[in-house]
């Protein structure tokens, strides 16, 4: 009987170690599983960031790099802490409108949107950043219209926002 006993604890043990080494692993972090290649390149951009905060260009390729990375949290802080004249600027704005939307605050990206094709007008945008920011608020008027907080929770909702925002095309030809 004793040895039964024995062998029943071996084999647990046995069990427990092969579930152990055979299951699944910890999630990575959100930064590293994208690229994770690219570790250094990140941390190369952080400190670039840090050095001269003045810098948009290199903050918005931050933010976007963080975008990538599926972190928009991140990139709306990096955002949020440069200084004012950076915080100002066009494409910083719409990187900060299009963070706040993959968040699902949409209030709060239209807002940001809208800033940034104002800053166009004492600017200069091309005609990248004016369409897509045109295209964007769009869809953030329509899903503030239609009451949908968080695309994740209504997918229905943030459909039919994107479907009316759509509908409505115009033909501006005018040189931004």
């Amino acid at each position: 009987m004793r040895d039964l006993g024995w062998v029943l604890a071996a084999g647990a043990v046995v069990v427990g170690v092969t579930v152990s080494a055979t299951g699944p692993t910890p999630p990575r972090p959100a930064l590293t599983m994208a690229h994770p290649s690219s570790t250094a390149e990140l941390v190369a951009l952080e400190a670039k960031v840090s050095k001269d905060p003045a810098d948009a260009d290199a903050l918005a390729t931050l933010a976007t790099e963080y975008l990538g990375r599926g972190a928009p949290g991140i990139a709306v802080a990096a955002l949020d802490r440069s200084p004012e004249p950076v915080r100002r600027r066009a494409a910083v704005l719409d990187l900060r409108a299009r963070a706040l939307t993959e968040l699902g605050a949409p209030r709060a990206a239209l807002e940001s949107q809208r800033q940034a094709l104002e800053a166009c007008a004492s600017e200069p945008c091309g005609r990248a950043l004016w369409g897509r920011g045109e295209r964007r608020a769009r869809f953030l008027e329509e899903m503030v219209r239609l009451g949908v907080e968080d695309p994740a929770r209504d997918p229905n909702g943030a459909l039919a926002a994107y479907r009316l925002a759509i509908r409505e095309v115009g033909l501006e030809m005018n040189a931004r």
